[in-house]
């Protein structure tokens, strides 16, 4: 019965840690943000909480081929800076390498 406890113990473990990797997407959203947030340049006062969702469309070299706002901050000048950092970032880290075909990816940025 012991071992039996421990193997439950450590099974549950393993699924932990197995949920808490993050998936290839998810990997590389973080990378994408990262990369973007170093160009974002904010006006003075932009509130802490400010957000910008948005989707954009790469090809398989991670070339930025357009941008689309799906959730505004409320404030139109984050956003045309969120976009603008974008496009600056081009090309981002291509995210699936095993495609020829573009391919459409929703962000979030967040104010950090």
């Amino acid at each position: 019965m012991k071992s039996l406890v421990i193997l439950v113990l450590i099974l549950t473990s393993v699924l932990v840690k197995a949920e808490d990797k993050p998936t290839a997407l998810e990997a590389w959203k973080i990378a994408a943000l990262g990369q973007i947030t170093r160009f974002v340049e904010l006006p003075p006062n932009t509130p802490s909480e400010a957000k910008v969702g948005f989707s954009i469309r790469q090809n398989r070299l991670g070339e930025v081929i357009s941008i689309r706002l799906t959730s505004s901050s409320g404030n139109r000048t984050v956003d045309q800076a969120v976009i603008k950092a974008v496009q600056h970032s081009s090309p981002l880290p291509p995210h699936d390498q095993q495609t020829n075909a573009t391919q459409e990816i929703d962000l979030t940025w967040k104010k950090q």
